[in-house]
């Protein structure tokens, strides 16, 4: 049976799930869900629709096993790839505390502005690769 390797990317605009099959030494990739998602306004400022998220990679990981099972693939592993920029808080009981802001809320605005001033764009393109 060949081997699947289930991906879920979440751009900053979008998500994916994908499953690559290794078979014969070469691999394959197939799209089984894209999603959009969109930063919520709220009066707290941009916020990420943590819900929506959570609910399309459900749905993705369920489309995955479907395809997977239609196609004789044996999952074998699922990876997660995000944008990486932001945060939640955790409490103690393990649940996220808020909505996560969006790196675009403009409430950053001004932190990045020092740190431009301070730093210089080359420095901290050549530390973040952003």
């Amino acid at each position: 049976m060949a081997e699947g390797y289930v991906a879920i990317d979440l751009g900053a605009e979008s998500g994916r799930a994908v499953v690559g099959v290794l078979s014969d030494g070469k691999v394959s990739l197939e799209v089984v869900h894209r999603f959009p998602h969109e930063i919520i306004q709220l009066p707290t400022g941009l916020h990420w629709d943590v819900t929506g998220l959570w609910r399309e990679i459900c749905a993705g990981l369920r489309k995955a096993a479907q395809w997977t099972g239609q196609h004789g693939v044996d999952i074998v592993s699922v990876g997660v790839d995000t944008w990486g920029v932001d945060w939640g808080l955790i409490g103690k009981s393990g649940e996220l505390v808020g909505l996560p802001h969006a790196y675009r809320d403009p409430r950053n605005d001004d932190a990045f502005d020092r740190a431009v001033e301070q730093l210089g764009v080359d420095t901290i393109y050549r530390k973040t690769g952003i």
